[in-house]
């Protein structure tokens, strides 16, 4: 996907310590685990994980798994599920709330409530917490949304993000996406999602719009 075009993936060039990716890994022999292959374990097991997750859509698969595998607190958040209440504890460590996230403070058309990262910190009284992952799929509004996370310095607290991109791949989304590598991030997992296609009809074939990358901070 031409998104990605130019980034390198993370390596010793970098100067980046010797994170792991794995599919898969076995806490006891009697206790295979299966973990999302684009999460990066190696500071994630030291310690308590606090994530923060951007489109549910009534899926808690990701939240359930990274609190039973780390220990982690989760904060997850989906505007549109419109049963929900504005606020809901899912478990004891799973928190769900009714608010979008976007490059402003605002009631979109739709009525949605949509708020910055900064702006959701500071209701949370997490402004001087860390967050070890940050995952994302906001149907395009990544576009937007990023540049203003990079330039507000929100991001500075985050150790590794995960982001569904959507799109055909436009020079306005490389320079996004080098924003995210000029802030310290560095790429170690994309894939393609091939559930979200598109036809290109001057060439008659399918194209993949959508990319899943993963990023890690490797510079502050």
């Amino acid at each position: 996907m031409a998104v990605l075009s130019g980034f390198e993936e993370a390596s010793d060039q970098d100067n980046m310590p010797p994170y792991n990716v794995f599919r898969s890994i076995s806490i006891s022999d009697d206790f295979p685990v299966k973990i999302p292959s684009d999460v990066g374990l190696d500071e994630l097991t030291e310690e308590q994980v606090e994530e923060l997750y951007w489109k549910i859509n009534f899926q808690w698969d990701f939240d359930e798994d990274t609190t039973r595998l780390f220990g982690c607190e989760v904060f997850s958040f989906d505007p549109s599920m419109l049963n929900m209440s504005l606020s809901y504890k899912y478990t004891r460590y799973i928190t769900f709330y009714k608010i979008g996230l976007g490059p402003r403070n605002e009631v979109n058309p739709n009525q949605w409530i949509m708020k910055t990262l900064g702006q959701i910190r500071r209701d949370l009284n997490h402004t001087k917490r860390q967050i070890d992952i940050l995952k994302i799929d906001i149907e395009g509004s990544e576009w937007t949304s990023i540049p203003q996370m990079v330039m507000s310095g929100t991001l500075r607290s985050v150790k590794q993000m995960q982001i569904e991109l959507h799109g055909s791949g436009t020079k306005h989304d490389l320079k996004v996406l080098r924003m995210l590598y000029e802030d310290g991030f560095r790429l170690f997992m994309r894939d393609r999602n091939q559930d979200c296609r598109y036809t290109r009809s001057r060439l008659a074939r399918n194209r993949t719009a959508c990319m899943e990358i993963s990023m890690l901070r490797v510079m502050y």
